[in-house]
């Protein structure tokens, strides 16, 4: 029996869209059908995520080799999620009825999919 509690979630699709080494800011598109989940991942510096649908989301973080739950929160079509984390490792749940689509900026090089 796995400890995972993220097991049996559908996975979203995230792929790079473009990276701009003199910035050092990769951008990606993500793709979350409903009740799924991101991959584990590594996020060297600050981000932003613009989401084109609003929705409810759930981030789990990384600590101490657990995933640590944080508060749902509600994102709004078009505004932009600042998060001024380094070296976070996070997965992220669309706890909506509707799929989510969004697009992150991520600085301080690539995001990286952890092991």
């Amino acid at each position: 029996m796995s400890d995972d509690p993220f097991e049996k979630m559908p996975l979203a699709k995230a792929r790079e869209a473009a990276f701009d080494a003199d910035a050092d800011v990769a951008s990606y598109e993500i793709l979350w059908p409903p009740g799924s989940v991101t991959r584990a991942v590594f996020h060297p510096g600050p981000f932003s995520v613009t989401y084109k649908q609003s929705g409810r989301i759930q981030r789990y973080l990384m600590k101490d080799g657990v995933w640590e739950a944080q508060a749902p929160e509600d994102v709004v079509a078009g505004e932009p999620v600042r998060r001024e984390e380094e070296g976070v490792i996070q997965r992220v749940v669309n706890l909506g009825a509707t799929p989510l689509e969004a697009d992150k900026d991520q600085e301080g090089g690539r995001s990286k999919v952890w092991p």
